[in-house]
């Protein structure tokens, strides 16, 4: 029997014996006290028998719950974040916290019978007091309802100083910024938005960084872009940033999302409107040099059912230069190669955007959404080349001439299904996103080559580039959530991925003799890739003395398949991982915290990263990609500590990432030919610190500053000049003035300073449009970006209740934008510079009709409303 262990212990352990007969008479103590106890509230709830409000015996110890919704008292929006403190009636001492999420809701569970108090505060609102809050075993869930909360009022002296909607705001797993609150993004696109965000900058072939790595995974609406192939330039060039409402920097996201991206994820958040009845939005930008952008938005709801659409174009005109001096160090083949370019580029851009939301009933809703883009991109360029031998004397002068048209076309297709439960906090959601991905290029590039030495001779040619890519992704995912009484939340979650990409490129030598076209098939380059990943998650959150915690794992299995079709070859490979993470957070005082986190992270190479057939586009730049190339793996650690003091808003966070098998391009220069293929070769650190300050220095005078500093390691494991220790920061200040009524300055300054760069954009390429904004190939491997910095002037005023706003922009005030860096490699050294069209002006009107406001809703399938707790 269960007993008899400790029958037998007693027998020959004495001393236990007499503990056990103190803990009997200990025990009879006991109940006489509980009776005199009982007796005497029994006599009190008897003479209280008239008081509806009385407590029957035995429920004392019930779990109440007191829930409600935080909201803008202005804009009516949902607060997220916002922090609810319960403390007691009797001796103010503080029993629980919580925060609100996406929703404005919050829930306070395993609240014992009794009075309380309640605190509720959220950084730029006043403090809300809710005085007398009581849980009775009759009335055990407290709903407080709808709670409003007023933008503060900071007093400063004799300043009066009124809060508004933060730009940056730390979440627990995500930095958020408001992209609508920085005037310099005005009349500008996804990528001058980029060029704004903290901790994010944007190299000359708008490649963009977050921390310094150029593997961030870009969502749009929490979805994948799918457009492979497309230089992240020509993406967010297509997207106007008057259709972006905030941008999401998730540096250690859980195990819910995708694991790819070893710096993380930046997710691009659209516009989206939710208020009942007929509302919209209208915005028209021009720029100078030809540069305009537009964008409509209309929604409609009535009862349970939401219909919205939308509209924007870009049409964009700008010119680009740039120069690229290379020279050979080898003993016997030690040549200068001067290059220059100029060019123009036209884009037109446009996207249609149609979805509804249907609420069945209190607990099943659907919602469903169709987006079609169409872009064009254009090109004119020149290209003048000359090459010199270590004496000075010129052995060769090439000038190339080049023009380029590519299209783009995509369609995308989501479908979600969401249930809640009675519950609060369970629920199941249901998600499938399609996307149809297509681009056709036509570019020719005419050559004249005349060669000086050793022997005089012209040459005359003219080839064209004939391609095209198709992407079709499928996405499913599933993931429910239940929490427990205990506080214990368990969230579970499968995705399945399938993708398959087909790049198809010919080439064409021009007979002048018979003025046709002639196909040259030893430059074809066709190329099939099939990925198929599937994936299962779990995550477990709890809290412990005032600790919340969360653990995560993901496993993934992937089936990888690459084709050759001329060739009839094909790679196969085929890997499972496992991907876990952990979030931690403790809240020693009000709104200050400290969080720490951990996840690992995957970068999977690309096709063009993949691809081994050789291109020759580029006589001068001959790229080819490896197919036996590996995920390359990230171990990533941070801490960030937010604090409030006062009204000064201060987050830190510190970083620190270990990458192994880095993807890494590796140049070598043979016979005056710069060949370029890719290798996991080395290993890499990278750790630093950021500083973002928030403070209200007057009632006319509110300042933004951050501040980043990132220490960069490259071990190229042998590999000659790959091996490279580098730091690097970066400051951007942003200063608001408010003048007079509803009139608002701002100026804005950015400096990057000069940093190591592991596959950005070197000089050269030969067919224009072939990638980023100054066409051709991009390629940099061993090598570093330059210092840029600038200076950005916007000015708006708001008119008729604020349903009219004109905005004046000027961008790089002195005009001091350029791009520039350098490459070395065993036996060579370049260096370039490229500048583009940066000293804009941009004038921007803004309507909102029948009380227009945004409101985010349910994003699907990556992002499934992403709460730690």
């Amino acid at each position: 029997m269960h007993y008899e262990p400790n029958l037998k212990s007693f027998c020959f352990k004495p001393e236990q014996s007499m503990i056990v007969k103190r803990k009997i008479k200990m025990r009879r103590y006991m109940k006489r006290i509980l009776k005199i106890i009982l007796t005497i509230l029994l006599v009190v709830n008897i003479s209280n028998a008239q008081d509806q409000r009385r407590f029957p015996m035995g429920n004392f110890n019930v779990n109440g719950k007191i829930s409600g919704k935080l909201i803008d008292e202005q804009s009516g929006k949902p607060i997220e974040y916002g922090n609810i403190v319960l403390y007691r009636f009797r001796d103010s001492s503080m029993v629980t916290g919580t925060i609100s999420n996406s929703q404005g809701n919050f829930v306070l569970d395993n609240v014992n019978v009794g009075r309380y108090f309640i605190k509720i505060s959220f950084i730029g609102f006043e403090t809300k007091v809710i005085d007398s809050v009581l849980v009775t075993p009759r009335n055990a869930e407290v709903d407080l309802g709808v709670i409003k909360l007023s933008p503060a009022v900071v007093k400063l002296g004799d300043v009066v100083v009124q809060g508004e909607k933060e730009l940056i705001i730390n979440n627990l797993d995500k930095k958020v910024i408001n992209v609508e609150k920085d005037l310099t993004n005005v009349g500008g696109s996804a990528l001058d938005v980029m060029q704004n965000i903290p901790s994010v900058t944007v190299d000359a072939d708008g490649n963009v960084a977050l921390r310094g790595s150029t593997n961030i995974r870009l969502l749009i609406d929490g979805k994948p872009t799918n457009m492979e192939g497309v230089s992240t330039y020509d993406i967010l060039s297509q997207i106007p940033a008057s259709q972006i409402e905030q941008v999401e920097l998730i540096t250690n996201p859980s195990v819910r999302y995708d694991p790819e991206g070893t710096a993380g994820i930046i997710n691009l958040v659209l516009k989206k409107r939710k208020e009942a009845g007929i509302n919209g939005i209208l915005t028209l930008n021009a720029g100078t040099g030809d540069k305009y952008n537009t964008s409509l938005n209309l929604n409609y709801k009535l009862d349970g059912v939401n219909v919205y659409a939308g509209y924007d174009g870009r049409i964009n005109r700008f010119n680009s230069s740039g120069t690229n001096d290379r020279i050979s160090t080898a003993s016997s083949l030690s040549q200068i190669l001067n290059q220059t370019t100029s060019g123009l580029n036209k884009m037109n851009s446009h996207n249609f955007t149609l979805g509804a939301d249907y609420n069945l009933n209190d607990f099943n809703s659907f919602s469903t959404s169709l987006k079609y883009r169409n872009s064009s991109f254009d090109n004119v360029s020149s290209n003048k080349d000359l090459t010199y031998d270590q004496n000075n004397d010129l052995i060769t002068q090439m000038v190339r001439s080049n023009t380029g048209d590519r299209s783009f076309n995509s369609l995308n297709f989501a479908f979600g299904y969401k249930k809640t439960f009675e519950e609060k906090g369970r629920e199941f959601t249901a998600d499938f996103l399609y996307s149809n991905f297509k681009m056709n290029r036509l570019e020719d590039a005419e050559q004249w080559n005349t060669i000086y030495l050793p022997a005089s001779s012209y040459v005359h040619s003219l080839r064209r580039l004939s391609g095209e890519g198709k992407n079709n992704m499928y996405i499913a995912q599933t993931n429910y959530i239940h929490p427990f009484k205990s506080g214990i939340r368990l969230e579970t979650g499968f995705q399945a991925t399938i993708r398959d990409v087909s790049t198809y490129s010919d080439y064409y030598n021009y007979d002048f003799a018979n003025q046709i076209f002639v196909d040259n098939l030893s430059l074809k380059n066709y190329f099939e890739y099939d990925e198929q990943i599937y994936a299962a998650y779990g995550i477990f959150s709890h809290s412990l003395f005032g600790i919340k915690y969360q653990f995560g794992l993901r496993g993934e299995q992937v089936y990888t398949k690459s084709n050759l079709p001329l060739d009839n070859q094909s790679f196969k490979k085929n890997y499972t991982s496992l991907y876990p993470s952990v979030h931690i957070s403790y809240e020693f005082f009000p709104m200050n915290e400290i969080q720490l986190s951990y996840s690992r992270r995957v970068d999977r190479p690309n096709n063009r990263q993949l691809n081994p057939v050789v291109d020759y586009s580029d006589s001068l730049n001959v790229f080819a990609g490896n197919p036996y190339l590996d995920p390359q793996y990230t171990n990533s650690y941070e801490i960030n500590l937010n604090n409030a003091l006062g009204f000064v808003f201060l987050n830190t966070s510190l970083f620190y990432r270990t990458t192994n098998g880095v993807i890494t391009s590796i140049s070598e220069l043979r016979n005056g030919v710069l060949y370029t293929t890719f290798a996991n070769v080395a290993k890499s650190e990278n750790y630093g610190v950021e500083f973002i300050w928030t403070q209200p220095i007057a009632k006319w005078w509110r300042l933004v500053a951050n501040f980043s500093y990132f220490k960069t390691k490259v071990d190229g494991q042998g590999i000659v000049n790959v091996n490279q220790e580098a730091t690097s920061w970066m400051t951007r200040i942003m200063s608001s003035f408010t003048f007079w009524d509803k009139t608002q300055l701002q100026v804005v300054f950015n400096y990057n300073s000069p940093t190591i760069t592991m596959g950005g954009g070197m000089f050269g390429g030969g067919f224009g449009g072939g990638g980023g904004r100054y066409g051709g190939s991009t390629v940099i491997g061993q090598g570093k970006m330059y210092e840029m910095y600038g200076l950005d002037l916007a000015l708006r005023k708001d008119f008729m209740n604020d349903k009219l706003s004109v905005t004046l922009r000027l961008s790089d005030v002195f005009n001091t934008r350029k791009f520039g860096g350098e490459v070395t490699g065993s036996s060579f050294t370049s260096k370039f510079n490229r500048r583009m069209d940066s000293r804009i002006l941009f004038l921007g009107v803004t309507y909102k009709f029948n009380n227009y406001k945004e409101k985010r809703e349910r994003l699907n399938p990556d992002e499934i409303d992403q709460e730690m707790f």
